[in-house]
C-alpha cells in the first residue's frame, strides 16, 4: 500500500516559487549593496580644505617617502635612508621628531637594533595623551608601499590635519616603528624604553593586508564600548564587525597594537586588506595602491585621533560592545551586557510560538525530527558541494593554490553551487515535513544558538539572535491572519534579516580565506540556507531557479579554468632559495611554490624534484660561505631549570662572520627555558631564537638549557638574495610569479654543541 503524500494546506506557503525567489533575490541584492556602499570613498585632492584629510596630500607625501622604490627591511641601508625621509617630513611639519635607538626583544622571541621616530603635538592639558602608531619597515620581498608606508604617510597627513585645526585637549603623540615585520621589536622597544610611554593613554595603530578595500576597523582591545562609541560617533564611513574583534582576539596574528594591549593600554587597529595577491611582494608599489583606500584610512585615524585628542583618557570605562556597521553608513552598537537578556526574551517568545502551535497540533514530533534533519542536511550540503567543486577545480587545473587574478568567476561558481545544493537539500525532505515546522525549527536553532554565543562569544552573538527579531514579533503579532501567511511572512523576513546582518561576514571570509575551498562562501550559505529551507519546502516547484543555479554554477566554473590565474599585478607567490648545509659541504637550490606547481621555466634550468607540497629542491654548487660561531664563554650546572630540573645556565656568543642579515638559533624541543639576549630576558616559549643583524663584536646570549649534558644547537645564517650563482634561476622565474614574505634568501646552516 502506498502512503499517500503528507500536505498540510494550513501550514503550507501559497502554490508558487515566489517566496523563495524574493529570498534569494533579496541576497544578492544585499550583497551587492554590501560591495557597493561599503567600499572606499573617492580621494580627496590636494587642495582640500587644510583641516580634512586628503589623500592627494599624502599621496604626495608617500610618493617622497617611497623614493627609493624597493624593499627596505629592519637593519638595511635603504631603511635609513627612508628614516631620514620621514624625519625631514615631520620635520617639515614644524614638529622636532627624535630617533629612539634602542636594541628590543619582541614577543616571537626576535632581537635585533630598531630605530623608531618619534614626534609629539602638544595638548592643551595635562595627563594622557592618544599615541598613533605606523611601521616603516618592509618585509624584504617587497617595498612595502601598502605595508606599510601608505600607513607612515597616513600619519604624516593626520598630524598635518591636526596641527591646521589647532591645539587640541590631549597630547598627541606620533610613532613611526621598526621591526614591525621583523617580530615587533620597535614597538616593543617603545613600550619597554622609552620615557613617553608612561604618558600613552590610548593608542591608534594603521595597518594594511592588502593594496586596496574599506579600511576596517578589525581589532580593539577588551573593555571596548568606549572606544566603540567614540568611532560611530566620529567617523563618517565606519567598516566594523564585533565579530571580528572575537575572532581576531584568539588569532595567533599581531601588529603593533599587540604590544599596546599587553602593556595594558587601549587601543584600536584599522586596515584594508583587498588585492592580497600584492601583500608582502614587489606588486605592493606605489602604483597598485588605492588612493581611495589611503583616504579611508586616513578619515578613520584622523577621527579616532580627534575623538580621542578629546576623551578623558585617565581612567577609561569598563565594557565591551557588540557592534556592526550598516552598509559602511553608520554603526549600531549595542552593550555586550545586554546580549543575553534579548536574545533570551527572542528564544522565549520563539518556544511560546511553539508552544501554541503544539496545542494546536499544528506540528507533531515526527515533523518536528524530520525538520531538524532537514535543516542539517541544508546546511551541511553548501560545504560538500564547494568542496567537490574545488577538488575539480585543482584536478583539472593542476594546482591546489587558492590564487586567482579574477576571482569574479569562481565566486559565481561557488555561490550557485553552494545555494543550489542547500535548496535540493532541503526539497528532498518535501514529503517528511512541512514549511511552518522546518521555519519554527530553524528559528529555535538560531535563538538559542544567539543565547549560547550571546554567554561565550557575545561579539558574534548578534549575527543570530538579531534576524529572529522579526519571526519572534510576526509570529506573536500574527492576530488572525491565514495561517499560510503566517509561515511565509516571517520566513521571509528572517531569511532578509539575517542576509542583511550576514552581507558584511561573507565579504570578512573572502579576506581570510581567499578563494580557497569555497569557504568563504560556502560558510555562510550553510548558516543562512537553514532559513532558506522553509521557503524551499513549500515552494511548488524550484526547477526555474535551480536551473539558473546550475547555469551559474557551470559557467562560473569554466570562466574561472579560462581565464589566467596569474598575472602581472596579481601574481603568485614563489620563493627562490639556496641552502648550504656547512657541516655536510652540500648545497640544494628550493624553490617554494606555495601550491601553484613548479613552473616549466624554472625545469630547465636544474633537476628539480619535489621534496613536499609545493616545495622542489635540486642540487646546487657548494659556495664559500662562512657559517655562524657559537662561542663558549662560561657553564655551571644548576639544580632546577624554571622548576623544571636540573639543567646548565651557559654564557656565550653568537657571531656572523659573513653579516648576515639574519641568525637563526633552533633548540631541541623542550629543551630551552629561559634566555637573555644582550641583557633582554626573552618572552614566550620555543626553542628557537632570531638575530637581526648581529653585529661585528658579536651579541652575549644567556641560555638556561634543560639538559646537564650537550645540546645540539642548529644554526641558520640568511642572507636576503640570492648568491650570484643563481642569476639564472631568477631569470627563469616566470613574470607573474614573485618572491613573498621573506622572499628569495640564501640560508647557510651548521651545528654546535654546547
Amino acid at each position: 500500500m502506498t502512503e499517500p503524500e503528507r500536505r498540510c494546506p494550513a501550514n503550507a506557503p501559497p502554490p508558487g516559487s515566489l517566496p523563495i525567489v524574493l529570498a534569494v533575490a533579496v541576497w544578492l541584492a544585499l550583497w551587492v549593496i554590501q560591495a557597493r556602499f561599503a567600499a572606499p570613498p573617492a580621494p580627496r585632492p590636494a587642495d582640500a580644505p587644510a583641516a580634512v584629510f586628503s589623500a592627494g596630500r599624502a599621496g604626495a607625501v608617500l610618493l617622497r617617502l617611497g623614493a627609493g622604490g624597493g624593499p627596505h627591511p629592519t637593519g638595511s641601508p635603504a631603511a635609513r635612508e627612508l628614516a631620514d625621509r620621514i624625519l625631514a617630513e615631520l620635520s617639515a611639519l614644524g614638529l622636532a621628531p627624535e630617533v629612539q635607538e634602542v636594541f628590543a626583544c619582541g614577543p616571537y622571541r626576535t632581537c635585533g637594533d630598531v630605530r623608531n621616530l618619534f614626534a609629539r603635538i602638544e595638548g592643551e592639558r595635562a595627563g594622557p595623551g592618544v599615541l598613533l602608531v605606523a611601521h616603516y619597515d618592509s618585509v624584504p620581498a617587497g617595498p612595502g608601499v601598502a605595508d606599510d608606508l601608505a600607513g607612515v604617510a597616513t600619519l604624516i597627513e593626520v598630524a598635518r590635519a591636526l596641527l591646521a585645526a589647532g591645539p587640541t585637549p590631549n597630547t598627541v603623540f606620533l610613532l613611526v616603528t621598526d621591526g614591525e615585520e621583523a617580530g615587533l621589536l620597535g614597538a616593543q622597544g617603545f613600550v619597554d624604553d622609552h620615557p613617553a610611554f608612561a604618558a600613552v593613554g590610548a593608542v591608534v595603530n594603521v595597518e594594511a593586508r592588502g593594496a586596496s578595500g574599506p579600511s576596517v576597523l578589525f581589532e580593539t582591545s577588551d573593555d571596548n564600548a568606549w572606544l566603540i562609541e567614540l568611532y560611530g560617533q566620529s567617523a563618517a564611513r565606519p567598516s566594523a564587525s564585533s565579530l571580528w574583534f572575537e575572532v581576531y582576539r584568539r588569532m595567533p596574528n599581531d601588529t603593533d597594537l599587540s604590544v599596546f594591549k599587553a602593556a595594558g593600554l587601549p587601543g584600536v587597529n584599522f586596515a584594508f586588506a583587498d588585492d592580497v595577491q600584492r601583500y608582502h611582494t614587489p606588486r605592493d608599489s606605489l602604483a597598485g595602491l588605492s588612493h581611495a583606500s589611503l583616504q579611508h584610512q586616513g578619515e578613520n585615524m584622523l577621527a579616532m585621533a580627534r575623538a580621542l585628542a578629546s576623551a578623558p583618557l585617565a581612567n577609561p570605562p569598563t565594557g565591551d560592545a557588540v557592534y556592526g556597521d550598516v552598509f559602511g553608513r553608520t554603526l549600531l552598537v549595542l552593550p555586550a551586557t545586554a546580549c543575553v537578556p534579548l536574545a533570551a526574551a527572542i528564544l522565549l517568545a520563539l518556544l511560546a510560538v511553539a508552544w501554541r502551535a503544539r496545542r494546536a497540533g499544528r506540528i507533531d514530533v515526527r515533523r518536528a525530527l524530520w525538520s531538524v534533519a532537514a535543516l542539517a542536511a541544508t546546511a551541511l550540503a553548501p560545504l560538500l558541494a564547494c568542496a567537490a567543486l574545488w577538488a575539480l577545480i585543482v584536478a583539472v587545473s593542476g594546482s591546489s593554490s587558492a590564487w586567482f587574478a579574477n576571482a569574479v568567476p569562481m565566486e559565481i561558481a561557488f555561490g550557485a553551487a553552494a545555494l543550489l545544493a542547500a535548496i535540493l537539500a532541503a526539497r528532498a525532505f518535501a514529503r517528511c515535513t512541512d514549511a511552518f515546522t522546518a521555519a519554527l525549527a530553524a528559528w529555535l536553532a538560531w535563538a538559542a544558538l544567539g543565547l549560547v554565543l550571546a554567554w561565550f562569544l557575545p561579539g558574534a552573538a548578534y549575527l543570530f539572535f538579531v534576524p529572529m527579531i522579526g519571526p519572534a514579533l510576526a509570529s506573536i503579532l500574527r492576530g488572525r491572519a491565514r495561517e499560510e501567511c503566517a509561515t511565509v511572512a516571517p520566513a521571509v523576513l528572517a531569511f532578509a534579516l539575517a542576509a542583511f546582518v550576514w552581507a558584511p561576514v561573507r565579504y570578512g571570509l573572502s579576506i581570510a580565506f581567499g578563494l580557497y575551498g569555497g569557504l568563504a562562501i560556502a560558510l555562510p550559505t550553510a548558516v543562512l540556507g537553514t532559513l532558506l529551507a522553509p521557503l524551499a519546502l513549500g515552494a511548488k516547484s524550484v526547477r526555474g531557479l535551480g536551473r539558473l543555479l546550475a547555469i551559474a554554477a557551470i559557467t562560473g566554473s569554466a570562466v574561472a579554468l579560462a581565464v589566467p590565474r596569474r598575472t602581472l599585478d596579481r601574481p603568485a607567490p614563489l620563493d627562490l632559495v639556496y641552502e648550504l648545509d656547512a657541516g655536510a659541504g652540500e648545497a640544494v637550490w628550493e624553490v617554494r611554490a606555495f601550491g601553484t606547481g613548479l613552473p616549466p621555466s624554472l625545469r630547465g634550468v636544474a633537476d628539480f624534484v619535489e621534496k613536499s607540497p609545493g616545495v622542489f629542491i635540486a642540487p646546487a654548487p657548494t659556495l664559500d660561505f662562512e657559517p655562524a660561531v657559537l662561542e663558549l664563554e662560561a657553564s655551571e650546572v644548576i639544580a632546577d631549570a624554571s622548576g623544571r630540573g636540573p639543567g646548565r645556565r651557559v654564557r656565550c656568543r653568537v657571531r656572523s662572520p659573513g653579516r648576515a642579515d639574519r641568525t637563526l638559533l633552533e633548540l631541541p624541543e623542550g629543551r630551552l627555558v629561559g634566555a637573555v639576549v644582550g641583557g633582554r630576558r626573552l618572552r614566550g616559549r620555543g626553542g628557537s631564537i632570531v638575530l637581526l643583524n648581529v653585529p661585528v663584536e658579536g651579541l652575549a646570549l644567556e641560555l638556561v638549557l634543560l639538559s646537564p649534558s650537550p645540546v645540539a644547537i642548529r644554526l641558520s645564517e640568511i642572507h636576503f638574495g640570492l648568491p650570484p650563482a643563481g642569476a639564472e634561476l631568477e631569470a627563469a622565474r616566470p613574470p607573474e610569479y614573485v618572491p613573498r614574505g621573506a622572499g628569495d634568501r640564501t640560508v647557510i646552516r651548521s651545528e654546535v654543541k654546547l
